[in-house]
Formats: structure tokens, sequence, C-alpha cells
């Protein structure tokens, strides 16, 4: 399921209080290599509805029951869960040997969260990891078009398949040489006329939806940071962030999101 679908299926559901903050983390070591990792956390769903809060708290004490631990940290393939018919259309699906899902679930905390994690040996690797996943996972979505029978789960709670997905169909452009970095990003989500009917929207039901949808933008570095150019992003040693929500950035769509970032030597 891509974010446009799952935006439609929850928009009546998470009207009041949003259902999931969307994180995008790049980690980048001194040879320009890196992890890309995006994170989708769901732990507001666990109280969205009573029917998923009995799901939690059934699964919890399932758990307690048996003595098991009350966190399940699991990692899978991206690719295992698909069918060999589906699979075998990936051009170079070596690109993912390195990379894999990840699902958090601590029932203490009631935290709940989604990762896709992809390893790359420079920017040029990662541009093309994105570009095939972004592909796969839409010639996925096309192939279950004729689908008539929804798949049935035992939980309303989501599952990790359904979040794999990048956060933009419009990937940045991000240059990094080892010690000077810039991006340029257009944000620019799936479903975008189902986005533009909600910017446009005069009243505040869409507006406040997009709102509510938390969104984190992170650069780690290998060594700390000298200058920073862009609004809106705050420096922390070897960190530079943004924060927003969808709202404020589908604003990015044309003008673009920019950063510069010098390290020391």
């Amino acid at each position: 399921m891509k974010i446009r679908v799952f935006l439609l299926l929850l928009l009546i559901a998470c009207a009041a209080t949003g259902c999931f903050n969307l994180t995008e983390e790049y980690f980048f070591n001194a040879d320009k290599s890196g992890r890309y990792v995006v994170t989708f956390d769901l732990s507001r769903m666990i109280n969205m509805s009573a029917k998923s809060r009995q799901s939690f708290e059934k699964q919890r004490d399932s758990l307690i029951a048996v003595g098991a631990p009350l966190v399940i940290d699991s990692s899978f393939s991206l690719l295992a869960r698909d069918p060999d018919s589906i699979r075998q259309l990936i051009k170079n699906p070596a690109l993912f040997e390195k990379s894999k899902g990840r699902m958090l679930l601590d029932f203490n905390k009631k935290q709940m969260l989604v990762q896709t994690i992809f390893e790359f040996k420079d920017l040029a690797e990662l541009r093309l990891i994105q570009k095939e996943w972004q592909a796969y996972q839409h010639l996925k979505d096309s192939l279950k078009v004729g689908e008539s029978t929804p798949k049935e789960t035992s939980s309303d709670l989501p599952a990790s398949d359904d979040f794999q997905g990048m956060a933009s169909e419009k990937l940045p452009e991000l240059s990094f040489d080892g010690r000077n970095f810039s991006m340029l990003y257009q944000f620019s989500p799936g479903g975008e006329s189902e986005y533009s009917d909600i910017m446009n929207d005069d009243s505040s039901f869409g507006r406040n939806l997009l709102k509510s949808f938390k969104y984190n933008l992170v650069f780690h570095f290998p060594q700390e940071i000298k200058t920073v150019k862009g609004e809106g992003f705050t420096t922390l040693d070897k960190t530079v962030s943004f924060k927003s929500d969808f709202f404020e950035m589908m604003k990015f769509k044309d003008s673009g999101l920019n950063l510069e970032v010098k390290l020391k030597k």
C-alpha cells in the first residue's frame, strides 16, 4: 500500500489526532557510503479506535500469559513476502540484498514502528535503489488492480509490508563529496490530485488532517558541521534536522526544500 492509498483509507478515522509520524534519515560514513531509513511511527494508531486498542491489548496479554518478551523487534527481507512471479520482475534484485525491513512493537511503551532500510555505497547507488524500489512498488500496485477481495487479517493493526514506499514520488537531488553536502527536495507524495483537493479545500478538515501527519528529515554526518544554509533546519553536533508536517511540506512541491552543509576538516 502506498502513502496515497493509506491516506485515503484513514481519512476519516485519523482526522482528530493523526495516525502516523514519518521520518526520513540519511546516515553518511566518511567514505560516502551510508544508510537510508524510512520510519513510520504508527504508535498513535494503537489508540485510534476501540478495536485497535483491544487488538493491541489482546496481543500483549497473550505474550504475558506465555512469559514472552513485551518487545518484538524483527527484521525481514524486503522481497521475501512477495511471490516469485512478482519478484522475478525486478531488474536489479542484487540492489536490495543489503537492505531490509524492520518492525518494532513495544507493548509497554505502546510503540509501533515500521522501517525500510537501504544500504548504499554512494549517493549514485542510493538513487538507483530508490528508483528501482519505486518502480517495483508501482508494479505491485498495478498488479493488485484486479483484486476484488480484500486481504483478511486477524487484527486491524497494520501489516509491516503496508509501509514500504518512499516519502515522496519525486526523489531529492543529493550531492556529497565527503565534506560538502547539498539537497534540493521537491516534496511530492503519491496521489497528487487527492492532495491538491485537500490543499484547496475551503474547510479546515483536510488541512488539519495533513497537519496532523508529522514529518521529519534528518541527516547524520561523519564529522562535525561547520556551516548550514537552509531555512528551518537545526544543527546539533554531526546532525542536521528538519521538522514539519504534510501540509507544510506540500508547499515545497514547486519551490523545493534547499539545504547546504559544509563539514569541518
